[in-house]
């Protein structure tokens, strides 16, 4: 009703979430082509293509549909992944979440029609704890892993109007051109936009990408300097879904201590 309102609060969780860092216009031909797309807005179309599943004898069935861009209108048989896009720099480090992002969107596309080529295009693969079993589930299911050198970036062209990847594999030692109806860029991620609004309320700093600081690593991971304030999930740095849920839960019980007791 725009009017406010003063709230007596003693314990604070701050859990602002992440967004990607968009691409500059025309990096990747970003912007340019409705077919140049971040992973976020890959998991978009995903959902759409998944509303043509089907339940059949309590398994999900994918009909052999046509999947298309929205945007472009064409069809998809060649997808190209590009990860480390703006992130795993001078600028900025790993992004710690891209690479098993990209595998699980790559498998969800293998998922919905199998014989769509897939080419994830990488500098390190950063895998950890069971995300190995993705690795290995990915190259079963057909896609295909290309290591590009630190100082050399795929280069991304138009040919007749169709998108072209070309890419120096290190592992073969050749240059390699990869057709490609949808380009998908795996981008680093900053901060939510409310975060300078929340260290005016709070008092609290946070580091250039927008991530807030917490008390201590080891001794504090869920706390601020400033007692009664909780972080957690990708408040402080990009997670996976698992680790964000289990962390929420460890700074309610951070928060419940002075709420228990009665005095901060």
């Amino acid at each position: 009703n725009g009017k406010g309102e003063n709230l007596d609060i003693s314990t604070v969780i701050v859990s602002t979430g992440m967004q990607e860092i968009e691409p500059e216009q025309g990096e990747f031909q970003y912007g340019f082509d409705p077919r140049v797309v971040t992973q976020l807005q890959l998991e978009k179309l995903i959902r759409l293509w998944n509303t043509e599943t089907k339940i059949q004898d309590g398994k999900e069935v994918f009909p052999n549909i046509e999947i298309q861009n929205p945007e472009s209108k064409t069809p998809i048989q060649d997808v190209a992944i590009i990860n480390c896009v703006n992130s795993k720099n001078e600028t900025r480090g790993c992004c710690a979440i891209g690479c098993p992002i990209s595998i699980k969107n790559a498998l969800a596309i293998k998922k919905i029609k199998n014989d769509i080529n897939v080419h994830i295009l990488y500098r390190d693969l950063s895998m950890v704890k069971n995300e190995q079993t993705h690795l290995q589930a990915a190259k079963a299911a057909g896609i295909k892993f290309i290591r590009f050198p630190d100082d050399r970036y795929p280069e991304v062209v138009k040919n007749n109007g169709n998108l072209m990847v070309n890419v120096h594999d290190i592992l073969l030692g050749r240059e390699l051109k990869i057709p490609s109806d949808l380009l998908v860029l795996t981008v680093g991620f900053k901060g939510s936009d409310t975060v300078e609004q929340v260290k005016g309320y709070l008092k609290v700093s946070s580091n250039p990408d927008g991530f807030f600081q917490e008390a201590h690593i080891k001794l504090g991971p869920l706390d601020f300097a400033s007692d009664g304030i909780s972080l957690c999930g990708c408040t402080k740095n990009p997670k996976s879904l698992k680790e964000t849920c289990e962390e929420g839960i460890g700074a309610a019980m951070r928060a419940s201590i002075p709420m228990k007791n009665g005095y901060i």
